[in-house]
């Protein structure tokens, strides 16, 4: 087992990230074909690759620690998270060890995304989700694998100090909006284990409805688990009123990386306007965002800003389904 580094330098791994503000795009034809003015926030452009909204998240929680030791990192989530390529990435140029525990099936260690966290020199166990809590505590209970200050992140970064990120992320938005001249009355973004979207609501202060569009988890797990986010990065930045948290989950297609035909079809249309989404998190947003324009939701003539939060390897995992 190597030395530890301290949480702060290895958030330095994830600079100019962390201090360049992403585009915030036009794309006219897209907005014709909707009948809304549509702004892009691109997350996916983030100055470190294919970790879309994690690298804020991950940078802003190691931020937080500042000091702290750290021997190892570990990391959970699927074989298509953006959290662990962010943390594989980040121990790479660190030296640090990285340990990832991914639900999925065995089968899907040939993956190309897992191979890639490979050659990053994570090591690797894929479990069901049922089993990640006891192959962390396997890790654990041996300070020779992991060493005496390995450092879990949270499922997602799902995290006060994670969300923190996004709180800045608003601020960022509203300083773009500004200089454009613009106020929008909805920001869509995708929405998992809620940080990107309680970062956001907080943040935003009510300037704009924020929609976080679930990519997997039900109403009665997602909302709750984004409300109790909110209460604590209110409470801890001493806020007053919140607005309501607004979680939909009809665009899940049953759950994490699950899809189906429609999901698709707004892949595709977003790719012949020049918009490349992923089918595990950004696709689904939008295919929710076109249904809410479809419905009279979202007003011909709105401003919509929607928070592209990466993917881009997911896509060119499952391009040949398209």
């Amino acid at each position: 087992m190597s030395g530890c580094v301290k949480a702060n330098l290895l958030a330095e791994a994830l600079a100019p990230s962390l201090t360049t503000p992403t585009p915030l795009e036009t794309n006219p034809r897209l907005s014709d074909r909707l009948g809304i003015n549509l702004l892009i926030k691109r997350d996916d452009l983030l100055l470190f690759p294919w970790g879309g909204n994690k690298v804020r998240i991950v940078g802003s929680i190691l931020r937080m620690k500042g000091e702290q030791e750290i021997s190892s990192m570990v990391a959970t989530g699927g074989v298509s998270s953006n959290l662990v390529r962010v943390v594989s990435l980040i121990c790479a140029k660190a030296g640090v060890p990285c340990f990832l525990v991914l639900h999925g099936k065995e089968e899907e260690s040939s993956r190309a995304t897992v191979k890639l966290l490979r050659m990053l020199g994570a090591k690797i166990s894929i479990v069901p989700p049922e089993g990640i809590e006891a192959e962390i505590e396997r890790l654990w209970r041996d300070p020779e694998i992991v060493g005496e200050s390995a450092f879990l992140f949270p499922g997602g970064g799902s995290s006060e100090d994670g969300a923190f990120g996004y709180v800045l992320a608003a601020e960022e938005l509203r300083c773009q909006l500004e200089e454009l001249g613009v106020g929008t009355r909805w920001i869509i973004t995708p929405s998992g284990t809620g940080g990107t979207q309680a970062g956001l609501v907080v943040g935003n202060a009510g300037r704009s409805k924020v929609v976080g569009i679930s990519v997997a988890r039900s109403m009665e797990r997602g909302k709750p688990t984004v409300e109790l986010l909110v209460d604590k990065l209110a409470s801890k930045l001493h806020l007053g009123r919140i607005p309501e948290v607004d979680f939909r989950d009809k665009w899940t297609c049953g759950g994490y990386e699950k899809t189906d035909p429609e999901l698709y079809d707004a892949i595709r249309v977003a790719a012949s306007f020049g918009l490349f989404l992923d089918p595990t998190y950004t696709g689904k947003a939008f295919w929710g965002l076109t249904e809410m324009v479809r419905n009279g939701e979202i007003q011909k003539g709105d401003t919509v800003v929607f928070w592209h939060t990466g993917g881009a390897a997911n896509l060119m995992q499952r391009v040949g389904e398209l």
